[in-house]
């Protein structure tokens, strides 16, 4: 649990939940500067903990965690909180409208899919904290031709980089997706002539230096571990003031985008990624 940021607020009491320390502190980091208090909570549990223990007025929740999911949490909170005596706005990379259905069911006020942008994340809460419900979608979110596209990260300074870019001894090949913390490239080093993905850290406004002290983190962290089905860690490198980590490029969807796209998996389909899960 991280107490709340020791600056100014008075727009209200935020508690952000997501697992990933670095999505979490940065939307913290943004939330505080905006003049709310904010307290930080790592996984459903300790989020539901605080609920009971304290006092908000909104909760940001990510829907993808370990052992208690977004939406667990959500269904728990409704037991003890109405929507609109806390609002809860659901903050997800998923974009399938299944997931949003079932969330709005579940007792969500809002989705915001990541990557998030602050602007609106902070009109949608105001707009929460102000009136209770959830908000019509402006002119602005109305979904369009482009609905699945994912939107730009406005802390970073920079638009996408284009094929044929050049970091180092890496060349970027093309976009493989699109994160809470910035843009996944398909890279090839020239030097060793090796394809890997390329996880850059965005840049930011301010909180630059926490941010990338957790991204190198993150990096020896998986660097550690040496094993057939963990994604390796290449390299770590520095390019025109953009931190970014060179890793293993695995090709193919997730068992979650199996799932939603060709229903429920064959047993012996199931257990084979199971058995490579549990090794």
């Amino acid at each position: 649990m991280t107490e709340p940021l020791s600056l100014p607020s008075d727009r209200g009491r935020l508690l952000v939940v997501d697992d990933f320390d670095t999505n979490r502190a940065i939307l913290a980091l943004h939330l505080t500067r905006g003049g709310y208090s904010v307290v930080e909570a790592r996984d459903g549990a300790e989020a539901l903990a605080l609920v009971a223990e304290q006092t908000f007025d909104l909760i940001l929740l990510d829907l993808q965690m370990p052992k208690m999911d977004g939406m667990e949490v959500l269904q728990a909170i409704r037991q003890s909180h109405s929507r609109t005596e806390l609002p809860v706005i659901v903050v997800s990379a998923r974009d399938e409208s299944a997931d949003m259905v079932k969330a709005f069911e579940s007792g969500a006020n809002d989705y915001i899919q990541k990557p998030i942008d602050i602007a609106v994340t902070e009109a949608r809460i105001q707009a929460h904290l102000n009136k209770g419900g959830t908000p019509p979608l402006s002119e602005r979110e109305q979904p369009t031709e482009d609905f699945n596209e994912p939107p730009v990260f406005k802390t970073e300074k920079v638009e996408a980089l284009a094929p044929g870019t050049v970091l180092g001894n890496y060349t970027i090949r093309g976009v493989l997706g699109r994160g809470g913390m910035g843009v996944v490239y398909e890279a090839v080093n020239e030097v060793l002539e090796r394809r890997a993905a390329l996880k850059l850290l965005p840049v930011l406004d301010f909180g630059m230096e926490d941010a990338v002290e957790r991204f190198r983190r993150e990096a020896r962290t998986a660097a550690k571990i040496e094993h057939p089905n963990v994604v390796g860690i290449y390299d770590v490198g520095k390019w025109e003031g953009r931190h970014f980590i060179a890793m293993q490029l695995v090709e193919g969807g997730s068992a979650y985008q199996r799932v939603t796209t060709q229903g429920p998996l064959p047993w012996a389909e199931a257990l084979s990624i199971m058995s490579d899960v549990c090794r």
